[in-house]
């Protein structure tokens, strides 16, 4: 039996309303005076309600989603009152919202999120609505735009990214220190980053320091732009050579003589808490470093392929979805615009967030409030560009589910050869295709 649907509803401006409820509003304004970011048509005549939906994980914690949605929002549409719905991520969960006749006006989630939104119909291709409204496209990274229409299945938007996530080498620089071992370099490769985890993994007074860990064999692919199924056959396809290839190189990594595999989060801790992992490459884990005093660390670039230089993992933005289902799109594009304006984009960015405009004064502006991260080599994150997404499917979730964890475990832990364990990862994935 399915569960009950309980959404979770926070109405971010003092009051607890239902969901059915409309806010008022004070009289309507012009946008911001001096805000050269978007500012499409006028403030609206009167009061709407606009419907946000946020999964429990939160890709704006309650903190921002004020900061970043309610406040300059209240500022420029005074007559726009925001309700946040904390719904999960999942076609289910979604569904229940459908089935009540519940529909949001906008979704927050991941750009390699969205199949569970257009599955139960929330997403649709937005460029004529943001046309419409005179919404400026043209301020954006263009890789940024292209991304969200690969994992929109088609060539259109479904969605507008407002972050970007990244990608980094974090490193100890006390473990380098301790065994006289240079720094790592930006523009290090694989290869590169091999070499210097053998010169600083070492069984040291009884503890054992290991050079280097990936946090996820998916996101090394994702940088030769490799998927796990086709989405025209419904097939299949990491049992290739690329495949065999990415498994090989991190095998290399993880064959070094005291730098075995560590599995899932574990690593999180042994490089923060425990202090014994020297590089750590992962996505942006620049906030953990926040309430960690004890850490001397710094980054560097993520490392790359040598068939992929400059490349790092592949576009992992933070999207706004303009269902098709709203009643007030001119309201809820009028959020997106006020959450991508320049204002906005900049506190975001001094906040310790990755801007998707191509201007680059707001790469100028990151982490500018953020106190740990003075000093530290942050043009390391700028170096690297983020790799082309991939055409997904509805079953890229389990997919990488199962080379994250049992592939990777049978390949880098169990020895298992990587021909024999990609096959295998090919005939499970077929398996959970087919049982759908």
């Amino acid at each position: 039996m399915k569960a009950r649907f309980l959404p979770i509803i926070t109405l971010l401006t003092g009051l607890t309303i239902s969901l059915a409820g409309c806010g008022g509003g004070a009289a309507p304004s012009a946008a911001g005076a001096g805000d050269k970011g978007q500012s499409p048509g006028a403030a609206p005549d009167a009061p709407v309600t606009i419907n946000i939906v946020d999964p429990p994980s939160g890709y704006l914690d309650e903190t921002e989603f004020q900061k970043f949605v309610v406040d300059p929002v209240k500022k420029r549409y005074p007559n726009i009152t925001i309700q946040k719905l904390t719904v999960g991520m999942n076609e289910q969960k979604l569904q229940e919202m459908v089935t009540g006749g519940q529909y949001p006006d906008l979704i927050v989630t991941s750009s390699n999120v969205l199949s569970p939104v257009q599955k139960v119909g929330f997403a649709t291709n937005i460029e004529r609505d943001l046309k419409e409204q005179n919404f400026d496209l043209g301020r954006f990274e263009p890789g940024s735009l292209q991304a969200v229409k690969t994992t929109s299945g088609g060539s259109y938007l479904s969605a507008v990214p407002y972050a970007t996530n990244i990608s980094a080498l974090y490193y100890n620089r006390d473990i380098f220190d301790k065994f006289g071992v240079a720094y790592p370099k930006d523009g290090m490769t694989w290869g590169d980053a091999a070499e210097l985890a053998k010169k600083v993994t070492r069984l040291e007074g009884g503890v054992q320091f290991y050079g280097l860990q990936e946090d996820q064999v998916h996101r090394t692919a994702s940088q030769l732009g490799l998927g796990y199924i086709d989405p025209k056959t419904m097939k299949p396809i990491v049992n290739s050579e690329k495949w065999k290839y990415v498994y090989q190189t991190m095998l290399n990594i993880y064959s070094i003589p005291g730098n075995a595999w560590i599995a899932g989060n574990k690593a999180n801790e042994m490089f923060y808490k425990d202090k014994v992992i020297a590089m750590y490459a992962a996505n942006n884990r620049l906030n953990t470093f926040g309430p960690i005093q004890d850490l001397n660390w710094d980054i560097a670039t993520y490392p790359t392929y040598k068939e992929a230089p400059g490349t790092g993992m592949n576009y992992d933005l933070h999207v706004m979805v303009l269902t098709a289902n709203s009643q007030h799109k001119k309201e809820a594009i009028q959020v997106i615009s006020t959450l991508t304006s320049d204002e906005v984009q900049s506190q975001m960015a001094k906040d310790g967030r990755i801007s998707v405009m191509k201007d680059t004064k707001f790469q100028k502006d990151f982490g500018q409030n953020l106190p740990y991260l003075k000093n530290k080599n942050l043009a390391a994150i700028f170096k690297v560009k983020p790799a082309a997404n991939f055409a997904p499917t509805e079953f890229d979730a389990q997919a990488r589910s199962v080379l994250n964890a049992a592939t990777s475990k049978a390949v880098f832990e169990d020895k298992l050869d990587i021909n024999t364990a990609l096959r295998q990862a090919d005939e499970q994935i077929n398996q959970l295709i087919l049982s759908q």
